[in-house]
């Protein structure tokens, strides 16, 4: 969709739009004013649809003529101006096309309401049109600041002054949190199956971005948001691997996760409940290696997201709910499990300490004999061992946290 910068549906060939018709246009432009997104476009009315160029701008939307060697402008109107776009029922252009789907742009133009109808490429694509309208129908009203989606481009109006930030993705949702004086915005992901992409991006009133939202999958593993709601003060994204996320709006952390209905490995995960049922720890299936041992993430309920690390299938709360205690698998991609350990958490005073490890796979802790003491070792029974959690040494909480590049 993306050619030198600006946006647009049509793929660069000999019978797309020419530089010498892109210069053209970029010399009708004020200094400060930037070509955003350039496309054909067909004009409805009169017996026969026209042919333009559809030209979105840092400033206004424009809808041009194009003959031969000069442009002659049918619209211009500043972004403040429209009232609104209306999609319209599918028809047919001509009988060898495909349906044709228009829009309708209703402006203010000297003090008058006026209206035009288009559709986007030369014949009018059904799904082109679609996805310009949705894209330009969010706009928004924030204290004296009016906001408008344009393409990847977030546009800030205010008292006269314009000024612009782009994303350099398209944008395919934005919501607007009043409470938090932010707009979160979700960018296409039309490459996730190549790239990771952090695509929830929340930006305060001033277009500064506050932070982007973190993903529920380890580093270097495609993935990113693929739907956003907004619903009394919480945001929940849905990813492209299948969890869905709470969010906290301050930081744009996980403060909640759960497999998303129907996704894969869902039936994998496994839950262990503290003894009052106030703590939850998700372990979170992640695969399997060479020898069928499964692997999992570490998902501690709104404090904690261990997605870098890999664990076994145990874990107990201590009586009292202070102290995790997990099977850690210490893991190599050339060579698989290397070795296990046994591994507490003190989640009241964010640390963590290797109680002991073993190169046997049911290396693992076993329970708690009281608040204090974990029985642990290789199978259960008389094989358990035991320790006070005032003998291990403990360390800063490692691996947690939002691994997110601006």
């Amino acid at each position: 969709m993306k050619t030198d910068g600006i946006l647009t549906f049509t793929a660069k060939n000999k019978k797309g739009i020419t530089t010498e018709l892109q210069q053209l246009l970029e010399q009708r432009l004020a200094a400060n004013e930037d070509l955003l997104f350039l496309d054909f476009a067909t004009l409805a009315g009169g017996l026969f649809p026209r042919s333009a160029l559809l030209a979105l701008t840092s400033h206004r939307l424009l809808l041009i003529a194009f003959n031969f060697f000069s442009l002659d402008e049918i619209v211009s109107v500043p972004w403040w101006e429209i009232k609104h776009f209306y999609l319209l029922p599918p028809k047919k252009v001509n009988w060898f096309a495909p349906s044709a789907r228009f829009a309708e742009l209703c402006y203010v133009s000297g003090g008058q309401e006026k209206t035009i109808t288009f559709a986007v490429g030369r014949s009018g694509q059904a799904e082109r049109t679609h996805a310009l309208v949705k894209n330009l129908s969010l706009r928004f009203a924030a204290a004296e600041t009016q906001i408008f989606v344009v393409a990847d481009t977030l546009i800030y109006y205010t008292q006269g002054q314009v000024r612009h930030i782009r994303l350099h993705h398209w944008i395919s949702n934005a919501i607007l949190d009043e409470l938090h004086q932010s707009i979160y915005v979700l960018l296409s992901n039309e490459a996730v199956v190549q790239n990771r992409l952090y695509n929830l991006v929340s930006l305060d009133y001033h277009g500064e971005i506050k932070w982007r939202g973190e993903l529920p999958t380890g580093k270097g593993v495609p993935d990113s948001f693929v739907r956003v709601e907004f619903s009394e003060g919480e945001i929940i994204g849905y990813t492209w691997s299948g969890f869905l996320c709470k969010l906290a709006s301050a930081s744009g952390r996980i403060i909640e996760l759960q497999r998303a209905v129907g996704s894969r490995h869902s039936r994998g995960d496994l839950e262990a409940y503290s003894a009052d049922g106030r703590q939850k720890a998700t372990l979170i299936l992640a695969g399997e290696d060479r020898l069928g041992n499964r692997l999992y993430r570490l998902f501690i309920e709104s404090s904690h997201f261990f997605k870098e690390r890999l664990f076994g299938a145990q874990a107990h709360w201590s009586p009292d709910g202070r102290y995790l205690a997990v099977q850690e698998f210490f893991f190599s991609h050339l060579h698989g499990i290397q070795s296990v350990g046994v591994v507490l958490f003190d989640l009241e005073t964010n640390r963590e300490a290797l109680v002991e490890k073993s190169v046997s796979r049911s290396f693992a802790p076993q329970g708690w004999k009281s608040a204090e003491t974990l029985l642990y070792g290789p199978g259960k029974g008389k094989n358990a061992q035991e320790i006070s959690v005032q003998r291990v040494f403990w360390l800063p909480l490692r691996n947690v946290g939002l691994e997110v590049s601006r």
